[in-house]
């Protein structure tokens, strides 16, 4: 017991003592639940700029896929080109083994069939 003060007062204390940590408590719990909102809400802003980058680094890669594509298949063109006759004309079983081991390397890189037609 404190000196001088009645066991009645000491229970007052307490009971202040108690409010007043359920007072601090509380407010630590508002505090808190308000930096979770705020993290909910970066999250999510966080969450759909990743979205928007993940669809530009697709749309990047499919041109990236696209210029390299017409790049190659101009290279094969100006391969063929060169190996074709002047006058006269080449079955494509004599054209293809004369291409350069890098375009035939590059094919394996091509989405597109070698292939031949009907």
């Amino acid at each position: 017991m404190v000196r001088g003060v009645g066991a009645g007062r000491v229970g007052e204390i307490h009971g202040v003592v108690d409010l007043l940590d359920r007072e601090a408590l509380l407010g630590l719990l508002e505090a808190t639940q308000v930096q979770v909102e705020g993290t909910r809400a970066l999250l999510n802003t966080t969450e759909n700029d990743i979205d928007a980058l993940m669809a530009r680094l697709e749309k990047a890669e499919d041109h990236l896929a696209r210029v390299r594509a017409e790049r190659y298949w101009d290279q094969v063109m100006a391969e063929v080109h060169a190996i074709l006759p002047a006058e006269g004309a080449m079955k494509p079983r004599d054209v293809l083994p004369r291409l350069s081991e890098a375009t035939i390397r590059g094919r394996c890189s091509t989405r597109r069939s070698w292939t031949l037609g009907p």
